[in-house]
């Protein structure tokens, strides 16, 4: 059986490829009294590494970072190294700020892009507005950082949304299992819809700690091809 149904976690769609990257933490850094340095870190696959170019777009105290890498999808349980950016920002202010990243494709990398007017929810291709995130993101995370004096670093990072991996493996005979990477504890709901958006199945909807966890799917009443 091969699954070709859509996936929904929580309020947001995820691909089915395991993400070759994964936000987890950002801090700013001061240099002196006016300019910082954003570090950005978390882990990627080896095989598919972030590109050094970054494309910094910001609007007052709040930034869009736009990483790069190969948008293969990285097998289940594939070993992860840890990575660490840095970005440089001029007058930085004391204060909160958000900081949104990107993961895309590198065969973006020479494209200009567009935000939805709040910067939080769509991520428009220049020659399509009705492009969503969810066709061209690879990884996307949001970070609230207080930027204090002092040491001039205070972090309070907070992932946009859990991450989800899977079905694996696929195709499969009878039943299938998805991965899901919980940043913090949250309520969580994962549900599977057909291709025409009817529900088909629950596999959880509860509070899940934060790590890692496993939802088996049993599709032996299902017809192949669904």
């Amino acid at each position: 059986m091969k699954l070709t149904i859509a996936l929904l976690l929580a309020v947001c769609t995820a691909a089915f490829a395991a993400t070759p990257v994964r936000f987890e933490n950002a801090e700013i850094r001061r240099l002196d009294a006016r300019n910082a340095m954003i570090e950005i870190s978390g882990t990627t696959v080896p095989s598919r590494p972030l590109l050094e170019q970054v494309h910094v777009y910001r609007e007052g105290d709040s930034f869009q970072l736009l990483f790069f890498a190969a948008s293969e999808a990285a097998e289940p349980n594939t070993p992860r190294q840890p990575f660490k950016k840095e970005v440089y920002a001029e007058e930085m202010d004391y204060g909160a700020y958000q900081i949104r990243c990107f993961a895309l494709d590198t065969s973006l990398i020479d494209t200009t892009f567009y935000f939805s007017p709040d910067s939080s929810v769509i991520i428009f291709l220049p020659d399509s507005s009705q492009s969503s995130d969810s066709s061209i993101v690879l990884a996307d995370s949001t970070f609230f950082v207080n930027y204090t004096p002092g040491t001039g670093v205070s972090t309070m990072a907070t992932s946009a949304r859990p991450a989800v991996s899977g079905p694996f493996p696929n195709p499969f005979n009878a039943s299938t299992t998805f991965r899901l990477s919980v940043p913090y504890a949250q309520v969580v709901t994962l549900t599977l819809h057909d291709i025409c958006g009817k529900k088909v199945a629950e596999l959880v909807a509860q509070e899940l700690a934060a790590g890692e966890h496993s939802f088996a799917w049993d599709a032996i009443s299902f017809s192949s091809g669904i």
